[in-house]
């Protein structure tokens, strides 16, 4: 069901703009990438791309979640919600999973294992809209801080960080 504003359960018709924003700047930043950077003519450095990107904005996203529930001295209840800002963090989540199934099926077809590809961000992906459409959307929100260490993974596999980094 899509409503006209984003409290309450549902999905809002913002939720979908913010969806297909989104998943049009992946595919633009991807493609760019693709084009641009001579390192990613290989598929299995390419599929990196979105993980880079998702893994640099989504905690940067989350930091407003985490703060709040941060103030309210790790109480959960008063933050148990949604928020206009933990909503987009998580279509910007969902837009980035769909991407990475749907461009990694096109273009790395082969670094797209069952488990940690498909059934991995299926999962994700269900379990993002189920919290969306019950608008408590703060945890996962929150949650995504831990998109980091793969910030650190993703660099490492594009080419920008030393080995050093201990399991990248």
């Amino acid at each position: 069901m899509i409503i006209p504003h984003t409290q309450g359960k549902g999905f809002s018709l913002r939720d979908l703009q913010w969806f297909a924003a989104c998943c049009a700047a992946f595919v633009v930043i991807y493609l760019a990438a693709r084009w641009q950077w001579a390192k990613c003519k290989l598929p299995k450095i390419r599929c990196w791309i979105l993980t880079c990107v998702n893994s640099v904005v989504t905690p940067l996203l989350s930091f407003r979640s985490l703060f709040r529930i941060v103030n309210n001295k790790w109480e959960y209840e008063p933050v148990v919600g949604g928020s206009t800002s933990s909503r987009f963090c998580t279509v910007f989540f969902m837009a980035y999973l769909a991407c990475e199934l749907v461009v990694g099926t096109v273009d790395y077809r082969k670094q797209v294992s069952l488990v940690m590809g498909y059934v991995h961000h299926a999962s994700y992906l269900a379990l993002s809209l189920h919290l969306l459409h019950e608008n408590r959307t703060n945890i996962l929100a929150m949650t995504l801080l831990e998109e980091l260490p793969t910030l650190i993974l993703a660099c490492d596999r594009l080419g920008g960080v030393e080995k050093a980094l201990g399991f990248a």
